[in-house]
């Protein structure tokens, strides 16, 4: 029987920790997700150069969205996988995964889900904190490490190539055209303070650009976070607290910004509930470009039986927790932009908790029968029905 918990076991509680440390069950929502005809609209900004027409929600009636399961991997054969680490597929469909509990590692597995190897020097790489991990061109892997603050790029074999040492304070992030990144940070100095969006190379930071949004205390972190992801000669800028999404040059100018009006996401203006108080908000957890002339949007919202839960205590006292598995605390609701039109022609929600790993695809997480770490990996797509 579920019961409810008090604050102070809320906050041991092993969700509590993931919101907190990890970033990756973006999330909240105070309301079930609702598939009701809300308008999506095109809103201007200062300058007055952007077109400002709204726009309706016009769902495509026999249009659907599915997932297909592509493959799984799991742990053993010399990988040991870790709840909701850094994922990325590459164009041949090769998996790529790490975290802060590899030891600098980073597992390959082919596209069957066959364990392939470890990428670069196996246990020497002294990545500690393995944050992101992304495929540029050529199939080149681009992994972040958090603490040391750096980019190690290896060849699509795993054979490290070079790396570049960044700022700190980086939280989202993409490679661009040679050594730079398109990146979402909060950097301290006296030139990008206050700026959430960045072009950065190993020299240093190149430009700094782009509007916060209205900030409080121990929330600026949380509402200074921005999902960037390529778009076309630019990129997607998607704010993480409300269903605002941007369009930029890699110059630094705004050419677009679409803000979609549903019940979702509170007021950015009214005060944020403590997470012990209230079940998750709704967050957005990534966006993708599919080059079709659609925007692939990807939210993370409060399971729809979703409920508190007795908690565990830690087996030895200061011990943190494990990560639970959060398909029962969180649902992923998938939304498709015919970005033209700028209309929602499709959606669709899953009871999965399901995070990005790039070229379009998604990752689950779950424990098999066997007690192993597992990942399942999804590719959405549409179809027609009516054909």
């Amino acid at each position: 029987m579920t019961t409810q918990r008090s604050s102070r076991d809320i906050q041991k509680s092993p969700l509590f920790s993931v919101l907190r440390l990890t970033g990756v069950a973006i999330g909240c929502l105070a309301v079930q997700a609702s598939r009701t005809a809300d308008p999506l609209y095109a809103q201007g900004i200062a300058d007055h150069r952007l077109d400002s027409t709204g726009v309706t929600w016009e769902p495509c009636a026999s249009c659907r969205i599915v997932l297909d399961s592509i493959t799984r991997i799991s742990d053993g054969s010399g990988a040991q996988l870790s709840p909701y680490a850094a994922l990325a597929v590459d164009s041949r469909g090769a998996i790529f995964v790490g975290s802060l509990h590899t030891d600098g590692d980073i597992y390959m597995f082919a596209a069957d889900g066959r364990f392939q190897g470890t990428v670069g020097l196996v246990g020497a790489n002294e990545l500690q904190y393995v944050t992101g991990i992304h495929v540029g061109r050529g199939d080149t892997i681009l992994v972040m490490d958090a603490v040391s603050r750096r980019v190690d790029r290896f060849s699509r074999e795993g054979v490290f190539i070079d790396r570049i040492l960044l700022p700190g304070g980086i939280m989202n992030w993409f490679p661009i055209a040679g050594h730079r990144l398109f990146v979402s940070a909060a950097i301290p100095t006296r030139e990008s303070a206050g700026y959430p969006l960045h072009i950065v190379d190993g020299l240093g930071i190149v430009r700094s650009f782009g509007e916060q949004l209205p900030i409080r205390g121990s929330d600026d972190r949380a509402r200074l976070l921005r999902f960037v992801e390529p778009g076309g000669e630019g990129a997607w800028v998607a704010n993480r607290l409300s269903y605002r999404i941007e369009t930029w040059t890699f110059d630094g100018d705004r050419t677009s910004v679409r803000t979609r009006h549903v019940p979702w996401f509170p007021p950015l203006d009214e005060p944020p509930p403590l997470p012990q108080l209230a079940r998750p908000r709704t967050t957005i957890r990534g966006l993708h470009d599919s080059g079709d002339g659609y925007l692939w949007v990807y939210l993370h919202v409060a399971d729809s039986g979703w409920e508190y839960v007795p908690v565990t205590p830690a087996p030895v006292p200061g011990m943190s927790e494990a990560v639970p598995v959060l398909d029962p605390f969180l649902d992923t609701v998938i939304e498709l932009i015919d970005v033209e039109r700028n209309v929602v022609v499709a959606t669709f929600r899953d009871d999965r908790a399901h995070i990005p790993a790039g070229h379009g695809y998604l990752a689950s997480y779950e424990v098999d029968a066997a007690g192993r770490a597992t990942y399942r990996i999804w590719r959405p797509s549409l179809i027609n029905i009516a054909r």
